[in-house]
């Protein structure tokens, strides 16, 4: 957490940020199969040395991150509609796995529940991990916004991923999140895969309004 006093600027982001959260739902570009997708890294660290250079290779890293998720989520589908959640071994996804999460879908999305939660996304109101609803998640946390919008996942049936501008603990951050469909018989999404990191966003950084934005990437199967 960055600690300290606050440059000029860093508590208006807090509230922009907090704007923006509460705004419009973005669009939803559809990617091909076929074609890569274009999950471009938040903007605001090219063109920087020192900790703006170290922000950027974050950026990288978040990037990668979910482009791992979609390649083993798709190997893992084998050409059918889903994977089933049977399928999904931890030792698959190595590092990665400690920015995972499981879901179990329920018809309200409020009220579906964590089935298993990373160590890196651990939540530390959470004493203890007792399947707790997404609805238990903490607002203004990096855990709140990454599994915000499973209802549009369930009703698309395909992976989503979102990034941008957020609060984690009070802190603002730049982060990347994907949400992948699971499904144990083959038609209903009754689960899903979700995986996400992020970095703070430097008091010595620059903060723009770009940065704020959310962007949303629903990637056909």
């Amino acid at each position: 957490m960055v600690r300290g006093g606050r440059r000029p600027g860093y508590s208006a982001a807090c509230s922009r940020i907090n704007r923006n959260l509460t705004a419009a739902r973005p669009q939803c570009p559809v990617v091909s199969r076929q074609a890569r997708p274009r999950l471009d890294a938040p903007q605001g660290a090219h063109g920087m040395t020192g900790n703006g250079m170290d922000a950027m290779h974050t950026e990288e890293r978040e990037h990668r991150l979910v482009m791992r998720m979609l390649t083993k989520w798709r190997a893992l589908a084998n050409g059918n509609d889903f994977p089933r959640r049977s399928q999904v071994d931890p030792l698959t996804f190595g590092e990665d796995w400690a920015h995972c999460f499981l879901i179990d879908v329920d018809p309200v999305p409020e009220r579906s529940r964590f089935s298993f939660l990373g160590a890196n996304l651990a939540d530390p109101s959470w004493p203890i991990f007792e399947r707790q609803c997404v609805s238990d998640c903490v607002d203004g946390t990096l855990l709140r916004v990454a599994t915000s919008y499973i209802g549009r996942v369930v009703a698309r049936r395909a992976p989503i991923s979102v990034g941008g501008a957020a609060l984690h603990f009070d802190v603002p951050i730049l982060y990347r999140s994907i949400l992948l469909p699971l499904s144990e018989r083959g038609d209903a999404v009754d689960g899903i895969l979700g995986a996400a990191n992020y970095r703070e966003i430097l008091e010595t950084e620059e903060i723009h309004l770009p940065m704020m934005a959310t962007t949303e990437t629903a990637i056909s199967r």
